[in-house]
């Protein structure tokens, strides 16, 4: 008896899947189908879709999705043996969700009805599985609020866009390049040489958005204590912008050697190919320093009882 009370415990009964699996044609129909916005009368997700362009510095969302799937995958194996029982709050969350839904159409704001989808999801989550499941897939089913395109987002980005003018220049002083900055423009001190204006797409947006994905992915991946995976997200910011400036002061440096076109053209399309894997570096180097005081006390424990001893998420 105990060990069929456990089964049904760790087991979602076959309502659920049921459930589970009506939900999925509904919000296919009402998200994926239905034609309620602009744009050719886009449905929520043509609409969301459709703002995936280089024009918005949105062109990571048609990543966020396979991200989400690919997290959830990750976390398949221990979402099973997670005890699965119904949690009544979800219902809360999911009426939410559609109160919003339906709040999005009726103002003909497709950004309301795209950010419902995600507390629909976890909403269900929550009703059909529990709490444990539903905080375990919080992150993945929320990631989605990121490939939303928010308006102005680049405008907002003009302190971005500052700073990384400013460590620029200094970058390429430091090198010896002489150089003569007016606002967001850099160009060479020698009259008629080459000149660089760095505009919002260059201002680092791209490499924030970018940076931000894979923090978040990061942290819900590596073994540390809660407060560590949000210090581990935090340091998205300063890391893209450092990896944005690496970047202009090395397009730079080529113009400096005489390849001014070269700068503008393949390099200045290309190099965050090989830039960017700095920021990476960057986000293992914080998770090291997070991680060397219990590295440290797990050495001490080691040579004291000469036993083995597994580092904490502390």
């Amino acid at each position: 008896m105990s060990s069929n009370s456990q089964n049904l415990q760790t087991t979602p009964s076959k309502a659920n899947w049921a459930l589970a699996a009506i939900g999925v044609a509904v919000l296919a129909f009402f998200y994926g189908y239905l034609p309620l916005f602009s744009k050719g009368a886009a449905s929520t997700t043509g609409w969301l879709v459709s703002n995936w362009t280089a024009e918005t510095n949105y062109e990571h969302g048609f990543l966020v999705p396979i991200i989400m799937i690919g997290l959830i995958m990750y976390r398949w194996a221990d979402l099973k043996k997670m005890p699965h029982t119904t949690a009544w709050t979800g219902l809360l969350v999911l009426v939410g969700g559609i109160a919003l839904f339906v709040l999005g159409v009726w103002l003909t704001q497709a950004r309301l009805s795209v950010g419902s989808l995600s507390i629909v999801i976890w909403g269900a989550v929550l009703f059909l599985f529990g709490w444990k499941v539903a905080w375990m897939t919080f992150v993945p089913i929320f990631l989605l609020y990121s490939a939303i395109y928010i308006p102005g987002l680049q405008q907002a980005t003009n302190g971005l866009q500052l700073i990384a003018t400013e460590i620029a220049d200094k970058g390429a002083q430091l090198f010896g390049i002489a150089t003569i900055r007016t606002g967001n423009t850099i160009s060479s001190a020698v009259e008629g040489a080459w000149g660089f204006d760095i505009a919002e797409g260059c201002s680092g947006i791209r490499s924030l958005m970018a940076m931000v994905l894979i923090s978040v992915v990061y942290a819900y991946v590596a073994k540390l204590a809660l407060w560590k995976k949000v210090v581990v997200c935090l340091m998205a910011i300063p890391l893209a912008i450092l990896v944005n400036a690496i970047r202009i002061t090395t397009i730079l440096l080529i113009a400096e050697m005489g390849f001014e076109d070269f700068a503008k053209g393949i390099y200045h399309d290309y190099a965050p190919f090989f830039i960017f894997p700095l920021g990476i570096t960057g986000l293992l180097l914080v998770h090291g320093i997070l991680q060397w005081p219990n590295r440290r006390k797990t050495r001490v424990i080691i040579k004291r009882t000469g036993t083995d001893a597994t580092p904490t998420t502390d």
